[in-house]
């Protein structure tokens, strides 16, 4: 059985999401490769059936309705990487987090690592490059809302990675 590396990930749907985008293209290299998202389980290699891991999901999500987000500013973490940050949805995104990471999943969790969620922005080489794109992505002032209302299981390095969506 050949091993996938997978991730569960929300793509929020902002009416403004082209401001993202734009920074995207210039500050980060996964930018034309998956759309904006907030990752709730890192990708993780594994050769998990897709009908238990589906059958995971929806066990972990059951219960749980659509909930509002909103982002706003942008701050640097490990001179690499540009975040948007949450104001609004953190509880509910970590819970979804907690949540899938239990039963079949549970052994991918890297504990070495607190999970704060956020958006991607940006990852970038070198510290003087990564300053000068967060001093740049500071003039970004909009407020990013939405309703998150689904979780996608996102098939890293594929032709058609979208897997599978589950509804809250």
């Amino acid at each position: 059985m050949s091993k996938s590396k997978r991730a569960i990930v929300v793509f929020p749907k902002f009416e403004n999401i082209f401001h993202i985008e734009q920074l995207r293209k210039q500050f980060d290299p996964l930018a034309m490769t998956i759309e904006p998202h907030i990752t709730l389980v890192f990708p993780f290699e594994s050769d998990l059936l897709v009908e238990s891991l589906q059958a995971h999901i929806r066990q972990a999500i059951q219960g749980l309705s659509p909930f509002p987000i909103r982002l706003h500013g942008i701050t640097g973490s490990d001179d690499e990487y540009l975040f948007m940050n949450i104001k609004r949805g953190n509880d509910q995104l970590i819970e979804l987090h907690d949540r899938l990471y239990s039963g079949i999943l549970a052994e991918y969790l890297r504990v070495e690592h607190t999970y704060v969620p956020h958006l991607t922005v940006g990852r970038l080489k070198g510290k003087a490059t990564f300053l000068t794109a967060l001093e740049a992505s500071q003039q970004m002032d909009a407020i990013f809302q939405t309703i998150i209302e689904e979780v996608a299981v996102y098939r890293v390095d594929d032709k058609k990675p979208i897997e599978a969506i589950f509804r809250l």
